[in-house]
């Protein structure tokens, strides 16, 4: 939940939690897909909650995991009680997924694809996603008001992955493009950020495949957040 704080108290714009097990398959009421804590859910709702008095905060949701976030979009659906934090009009949710896949039994967003998808059509569903995103963040805009980016990064992505992985996904260049149109899109709403590890499960590739996402992000966005000191390295132990 830190990675979600305030910049100017952290001193951080982008962040990256390295976390196991995943977590977006976790219901209100359902573990599955090896999750038992919807982590990127319990960030949004920390983050909108200490802002809830104002309502001054918007977040959307990247899920570039290979499987639907199925929990994520059962939460957000969810009718809340009066007072209660309204997901509808705070936050946004993008999933670009496989279908048909695990987990099968849900009902999933209009932007399944196909496991033999090319990286190109892949890359442009997701702009065209940013796009309706951006015009979202920036309707009935307060003066004050921020945008928490929240991605949801799976690697399973990759075509070698033993329990997902699209066919054409096979070069780190293509996870630097990710990387830049996320970039973009945080960009162009101003937003801050927050990176949560999902699903990923060529153990020797993962650390690339996280550098290339954070490489191309950095080529977009870097010169942005290094004028504001927002670029910090934490010591290895």
């Amino acid at each position: 939940m830190a990675l979600t704080n305030d910049p100017a108290t952290t001193g951080l714009a982008a962040t990256f939690a390295l976390i196991r097990p995943p977590g977006h398959h976790a219901t209100t009421g359902l573990c599955g897909g090896y999750c038992y804590l919807n982590n990127v859910m319990i960030c949004a709702s920390h983050a909108l909650g200490q802002i809830d008095q104002t309502g001054r905060l918007k977040c959307v949701i990247i899920d570039i995991d290979f499987h639907h976030g199925n929990g994520v979009e059962e939460i957000l659906q969810r009718k809340t009680p009066s007072g209660k934090l309204n997901w509808r009009k705070r936050c946004q949710y993008i999933s670009l997924h496989a279908h048909p896949e695990y987990p099968y039994y849900t009902s999933h967003l209009d932007c399944g694809l196909r496991k033999d998808v090319e990286f190109w059509d892949y890359n442009k569903t997701l702009s065209v996603k940013f796009e309706l995103a951006t015009t979202w963040c920036n309707l009935e805009r307060w003066p004050e008001e921020e945008t928490l980016v929240l991605v949801s990064m799976g690697l399973d992505t990759l075509s070698s992955d033993p329990i997902g992985g699209f066919n054409s996904f096979t070069e780190m260049e293509h996870y630097e493009l990710l990387g830049e149109n996320i970039g973009d899109f945080v960009a162009q709403v101003n937003g801050r950020t927050a990176f949560l590890l999902e699903g990923g499960y060529v153990v020797e590739k993962l650390g690339e495949c996280v550098e290339a996402v954070f490489r191309g992000f950095m080529r977009r966005l870097g010169p942005l957040l290094s004028d504001t000191e927002n670029i910090r390295r934490t010591p290895k132990d």
